[in-house]
């Protein structure tokens, strides 16, 4: 969940601000554990065979989740297992950042104005 505090105007682009250093972040190798009462995920190594870092994996998503990310592929023009691999990858990062901020990200909009938001 997400909070907002800042400039009601969210129209146009939002640049994010960070105290951190880029080296905290790269390279993301290392994955977090599944939260305890994970959920149905079920990972195989890849049937293609030699020697391929793929891993098969089956997880069920919310139907609005499923749409979402079929509105990004169509937008975009990526494959839906390229956006999620990118959105972990992601997702990594700013758990790092929002740990060290105590939940908060401030994001500068283009006009100047401060948004925090805060992940509850």
């Amino acid at each position: 969940m997400l909070h907002r505090e800042g400039s009601a105007n969210m129209k146009g682009s939002t640049n994010v601000r960070d105290t951190g250093s880029a080296a905290d972040d790269e390279p993301v190798a290392e994955v977090p554990p599944p939260a305890s009462g994970g959920g149905d995920v079920n990972t195989s190594e890849s049937a293609t065979g030699g020697g391929s870092n793929l891993v098969r994996t089956t997880f069920n998503m919310p139907r609005a989740v499923a749409e979402v990310l079929e509105a990004l592929s169509a937008r975009t023009g990526m494959s839906k297992t390229d956006l999620l691999n990118r959105s972990v990858k992601f997702y990594a990062v700013m758990e790092k950042r929002l740990d060290r901020n105590n939940g908060e990200l401030h994001l500068v909009n283009d006009d100047g104005t401060t948004e925090t938001i805060t992940v509850l």
